[in-house]
């Protein structure tokens, strides 16, 4: 039983971790790459940005198309650009963006510099950036390029002159680990609030599975002790309280011992305690005698001449009878305290809890009565019953199978002196 609780209880914690670790992993990669896409996005257009606002200062500053002289050196009008650095140096040390101005697909002034220090100028853009810039015309946004074996996103913008040539391009470029730092960032903001969800969320699901594995082992308690034959045993509030499907099986296994007890307690027939449940009820009286003071007093009582009632209008009259007589018994046992048994066949052993003798015999004479006053009903005939009984009290110590043999003599001495009366034991 001990491994089906286990399984039980693993199971349910893994059918809840699985799915929100799942979850987790596919939100988190969806987000690190929407973000990358977002970053991507939000780099692409800063560079472009920032390469416009290189140009139009360039424009302004020195106004007239580019050119090269005949020492190969680049001219913006006639301002000579080839050994002025002192803008994309600055805006390198503000921004940290690489800058490039080419003429053609040949770096003319860069901000890029090699292992030695030295600046990158005269290095060739590769045919891709070509065709798109130079022979296309168009801004060209890359997140592939490499540098020194270092990634950057990149972007080309095309140098146009005054007769709409497009003589050279401006880089503008950072490096990608900048970028994927900040990404990196962002994710692990994002992995540490999604670490400590799952921890609440685990201890939710551990409280909410062990909340349930109790509920359902007090339930499995209640009915393994029903099942080794204690149908006097207690369903737990708490699980009956419950108002869910488990509330309902403890509600259902608590109608499932009620159902038991009538069918293993109760005569059929009559709907009174069978003999053996009343003998067990006797002894649990007997053993609280012993260890109290409590007193307790039966009645065995037997129907006058039943036989003749079976005989002259057939068994099913008799059955009306003993059912007639039973709901006397129990009618009075709700204002009493006590209960009423089918002893056997016609005869019936009421016990009276806390009365002695002589109260226990006015309680017979008030049912002795009400059974002399009650008319039968079967078919066409009306019939009317009285009963005999013998009355005794528990002395300390006694056995039950004593005191209900004194209550028997008495009730035999009843029917030698006519029967329908009571005798006391």
């Amino acid at each position: 039983m001990k491994k089906v609780q286990g399984s039980l209880y693993f199971s349910l914690i893994l059918m809840t971790w699985i799915p929100l670790v799942g979850f987790a992993i596919i939100i988190l990669g969806f987000s690190a790459r929407t973000l990358k896409a977002s970053m991507e996005e939000e780099v692409e257009e800063a560079l472009r940005n920032l390469g416009i606002s290189i140009m139009e200062t360039y424009e302004t500053a020195y106004p007239g198309d580019y050119r090269i002289n005949q020492d190969g050196h680049v001219l913006k009008g006639d301002y000579a650009l080839y050994d002025d650095y002192s803008l994309i140096d600055h805006i390198k040390e503000e921004t940290g963006v690489e800058v490039s101005l080419l003429y053609g697909n040949t770096r003319m002034l860069t901000t890029i510099r090699n292992q030695d220090n030295e600046r990158i100028g005269g290095t060739l853009v590769s045919d891709v950036v070509v065709e798109h810039v130079l022979d296309g015309g168009e801004a060209f946004f890359s997140n592939e390029l490499s540098i020194f074996d270092e990634k950057y996103y990149g972007c080309y913008l095309p140098l146009v002159n005054s007769d709409d040539s497009v003589v050279g391009m401006l880089f503008v470029g950072k490096q990608q680990k900048e970028v994927n730092g900040k990404v990196a960032h962002v994710i692990n903001q994002i992995i540490a609030i999604g670490f400590i969800a799952l921890i609440l969320a685990a201890v939710f699901s551990v409280c909410f599975t062990k909340s349930i594995i109790t509920s359902i082992n007090r339930m499995m308690e209640f009915l393994r002790k029903v099942a080794s034959g204690d149908l006097s045993a207690r369903q737990d509030e708490r699980l009956i309280a419950r108002n869910d499907e488990i509330g309902e099986m403890g509600r259902l296994a608590l109608t499932v011992q009620r159902s038991l007890r009538q069918l293993i307690e109760k005569d059929g027939l009559t709907d009174l305690y069978n003999r053996r449940s009343g003998e067990g009820r006797l002894r649990e009286l007997e053993k609280n005698a012993k260890e109290s003071d409590d007193t307790f007093s039966v009645a065995l009582g037997d129907i006058d001449f039943f036989k003749k009632f079976n005989d002259d209008y057939g068994h099913e009259c008799g059955d009306v009878v003993l059912k007639k007589v039973a709901e006397c018994f129990q009618q009075h046992f709700q204002k009493c305290d006590g209960y009423s048994i089918r002893w056997g066949g016609e005869e019936f052993l009421l016990v009276f809890i806390g009365l002695h003798r002589d109260q226990a015999l006015l309680e017979t004479e008030k049912i002795l009565t009400s059974i002399q006053n009650m008319r039968v009903t079967y078919g066409e005939k009306v019939v009317s019953v009285t009963m005999t009984f013998g009355v005794a009290e528990h002395k300390k110590d006694e056995t039950i199978e004593r005191l209900v043999k004194r209550a028997d003599d008495s009730l035999y001495k009843g029917k030698a002196l006519g029967r329908n009366q009571i005798t006391l034991g």
